[in-house]
């Protein structure tokens, strides 16, 4: 099978063109990386009494993912945080266990 004379030029030309190319040095770069499961979350500033609770903003991520949307924080204490949430066409309030990330409840508002 004989190849067109403009198809092997042009492979030969980005043969060329790859080898001339020297891409710029890598830099190092800090890189922090945190997993954040319920109950044992890496990030300061959420632990009370020797326990480590999720943020309250993550819990609102919980509670979305849950099938609820529209999710908006009203009570961020601890144990339990407290969410105003729609679901089905219905507003409600869930808590939800600071520590663990578990809807411990929800009621119609």
């Amino acid at each position: 099978m004989k190849f067109p004379k403009f198809v092997l030029a042009a492979a030969a030309s980005m043969m060329i063109a790859g080898l001339s190319y020297a891409p710029a040095p890598a830099q190092a770069q800090d890189v922090n990386i945190f997993v954040d499961i319920p109950g044992f979350g890496r990030l300061p500033g959420y632990e009370y009494g020797g326990r480590r609770y999720i943020s309250c903003r993550h819990g609102a991520r919980i509670v979305d993912r849950r099938g609820y949307n529209r999710v908006q924080p009203f009570d961020c204490s601890r144990p339990n945080y407290r969410y105003r949430a729609r679901r089905g066409g219905v507003w409600w309030v869930v808590r939800l266990n600071a520590r663990t990330g578990n809807i411990v409840g929800a009621r119609p508002l």
